[in-house]
């Protein structure tokens, strides 16, 4: 078959474009080797909300437990696991229907490059003006013997029960996340993390707090440990790091991702790639072969968030339909781990603003001891703004607490916008609030 438009990949950046460019009245189809929906939706960002948002409760309550709670509550993991699928498996039916009802012709199966333009997908074959590649991306390999004994975040994010014992491999933000789920859970957890700073991405300040409080709430973190081999036993697994061994009954490989490139035969289709994704210039179009274009994470460009890959959506469909235009801004851009206490950050680091020489100072403060905090018992709490002095513009926000990742999008239209930090102080927050918090920050 002939189309103008096809795209691979049915997550949130394949939706965008193929009913953004079918409303602008191209021929379009979408295939996807997967059930329909993407990682975010079925097996990523919202699932793992679903497990956060439920954790997180049982967290404050054991902070609050001797000071108002009688008894913290438990995690009900069947009951929990019944709400997640409740959303999740509703997803693929809803998605390929919509897409069927707006005229997208659907295909299951591997797609693999034939030629610049074209793609086979099991015993069809279909020729297209422009294709997109929205794949994503899959779990890293480890590389170690017995690797096969790992799973993936998306196993953890469906199981049936909470296994005892539960190490998570590599300290990024999927292990800090479901660690903190796992804990809460019921189960002996732990972390192990090659290098000695985990959440790199980060300030280092907030994460240190962040790994000292978790470790007082009886989660084990190891750094410096990298993981060389792991065994089954007749009493689970055994995992040997760092010259350690450690034993569990569930081995989570969180490592890190990579795009996932599975039968797409690239070179086929003349589309150059390296390990970080697929090689674009400015408007997203593949440096090698202008027929086709790559959006979210399996690109070489912009952090791998489903925000990004929204927005390399619309510039993509912008891109085809108004010729090469729109290119993707990626400065500014807030992102969230959810751990127990979650942390938040948008704009610059310290470090960035050391190496480009800013003339820049920082706020720190250490919220705990505001009612805020008290009132929910919490024990990490703090705030780090960094303010560029000839301006007195906000540069970088980094905040560490229950509640961060809302307060955080604030924080980001300062940043965005250029606000100063006397502009903020003229704002009058609903109080008493986190948000309300802000203006001590910027004493």
């Amino acid at each position: 078959m002939k189309t103008d438009i096809l795209v691979i990949g049915t997550g949130t950046s394949g939706y965008t474009i193929a009913h953004g460019l079918k409303k602008e009245g191209k021929s379009v189809a979408i295939a996807d080797r997967r059930s329909f929906g993407g990682t975010c939706a079925k097996r990523g960002c919202q699932p793992k909300k679903y497990l956060v948002a439920n954790t997180e409760i049982v967290h404050l309550a054991k902070s609050l437990e001797g000071r108002g709670i009688l008894k913290s509550p438990e995690v009900a993991w069947t009951d929990l696991m019944a709400l997640k699928r409740d959303f999740t498996e509703k997803i693929s039916v809803s998605s390929e229907k919509g897409f069927i009802d707006a005229g997208i012709e659907v295909f299951h199966g591997d797609a693999r490059f034939t030629g610049n333009n074209k793609v086979s997908i099991g015993d069809v074959s279909i020729e297209a003006d422009t294709i997109i590649l929205a794949v994503g991306s899959v779990p890293a390999n480890l590389g170690i013997p017995g690797e096969e004994y790992s799973v993936d975040s998306e196993y953890f994010l469906d199981m049936d029960t909470m296994p005892q014992r539960v190490i998570f491999i590599g300290g990024g933000y999927i292990s800090f996340e479901l660690a903190g789920v796992a804990h809460m859970a019921g189960a002996e957890t732990t972390i192990l993390h090659r290098s000695i700073q985990p959440l790199k991405q980060f300030d280092p300040d907030l994460v240190n707090t962040l790994v000292e409080t978790m470790r007082a709430d009886g989660l084990s973190l190891i750094t410096e440990h990298p993981v060389e081999k792991i065994e089954k036993t007749e009493q689970g697994f055994k995992v040997t790091a760092g010259g350690e061994y450690f034993f569990a009954d569930l081995l989570v490989n969180a490592s890190g991702r990579v795009p996932d490139f599975k039968s797409l035969d690239l070179e086929a289709g003349n589309v150059n790639f390296g390990s970080k994704g697929i090689e674009v210039n400015k408007y997203l179009q593949s440096s090698s072969n202008p027929d086709v274009f790559a959006v979210g994470d399996c690109v070489a460009s912009g952090p791998n968030l489903a925000t990004v890959a929204d927005m390399q959506a619309e510039i993509v469909v912008a891109n085809i339909m108004n010729g090469n235009s729109r290119i993707p801004d990626y400065t500014n851009i807030p992102s969230a781990v959810f751990s127990l206490p979650p942390m938040a950050t948008v704009g610059i680091s310290e470090k960035e603003a050391v190496k480009q020489n800013l003339d820049f100072r920082i706020n720190i403060m250490d919220q705990t001891s505001m009612p805020s905090s008290k009132r929910i018992g919490q024990k990490a709490a703090m705030y780090k703004v960094i303010i560029e002095n000839s301006t007195e513009k906000i540069i970088g926000v980094h905040i560490l607490g229950h509640n961060a990742p809302e307060v955080i999008n604030t924080y980001a239209l300062a940043v965005k916008f250029g606000h100063t930090i006397n502009e903020l102080k003229t704002v009058l927050w609903a109080y008493p609030t986190h948000s309300s918090d802000m203006k001590y920050s910027l004493k």
